[in-house]
């Protein structure tokens, strides 16, 4: 039996018993049986599970294939591609399937070339002679091959540190990567989940009581506001 298989028989076995396995979290505790089952059958008869099981496992797997194209996932592939710790070496490490790491650099490079790669600069007529038009052609080229590289030039490039804040990074890379730059801005900026907001929504319901229904909209801000800040420790 693979090592691949061995894991996941692991792994199942722990979740039909309700017991802990090797390991940390629930989340990871799905991980890796959810690539082993997704990459071939042979997988499964490895496990030497029965018949009813197999049969399970395969419709569990291809439903959630089914609802996975389904959902809008454009935020998340391309903030998990413009981490420069993860990139698509992401999810070849953990053995996603091809069609989806396709879909994934596809669905990247279709934004980033919408919305954010330099357009082709109109000709405009300029008096200047020839040797100067060649140059000022030459420099356009050479401008707008290296612009449009950008995507490709970043996903060659190694990964960087696992510790590596993301934002940081992308603020000394600026200049090599101008317009992919911005592009890291507009989506890695996004909350991945609604619970800090959740949160505020919370706290805000503990300032604006019965008793005290008719503060000001300023009012309810200044409060959060210092509410926030104390508990972060900037003010004492």
């Amino acid at each position: 039996m693979n090592l691949a298989a061995q894991q996941a028989l692991t792994t199942l076995k722990a979740i039909e018993d309700n017991e802990p396995s090797n390991e940390n979290s629930g989340g990871s505790l799905i991980h890796k049986p959810i690539n082993t089952l997704s990459n071939s059958d042979q997988n499964l008869r490895a496990l030497s599970i029965n018949e009813e099981e197999w049969e399970a496992a395969i419709n569990a797997i291809n439903k959630l294939k089914e609802y996975y194209n389904k959902t809008d996932t454009t935020l998340y592939t391309v903030s998990l591609i413009l981490d420069s710790r993860l990139k698509l070496e992401y999810m070849k490490d953990n053995e996603w399937e091809k069609c989806w790491i396709d879909k994934t650099k596809n669905d990247v490079s279709e934004i980033y070339n919408t919305l954010y790669a330099p357009k082709e600069i109109q000709n405009t007529r300029i008096e200047c002679n020839s040797s100067d038009e060649n140059l000022v052609s030459h420099i356009s080229k050479q401008q707008r091959i290296e612009s449009i590289g950008e995507l490709d030039r970043y996903l060659k490039a190694d990964r960087a540190q696992p510790l590596t804040n993301v934002l940081k990074w992308w603020k000394l890379h600026e200049e090599e990567y101008p317009h992919l730059a911005n592009m890291a801005k507009d989506y890695l900026g996004v909350p991945a989940t609604s619970a800090s907001s959740e949160r505020i929504f919370s706290s805000a319901a503990n300032v604006i009581t019965y008793d005290r229904a008719s503060l000001a909209p300023e009012t309810v801000r200044s409060v959060m506001y210092l509410k926030h800040w104390y508990r972060s420790g900037l003010l004492a």
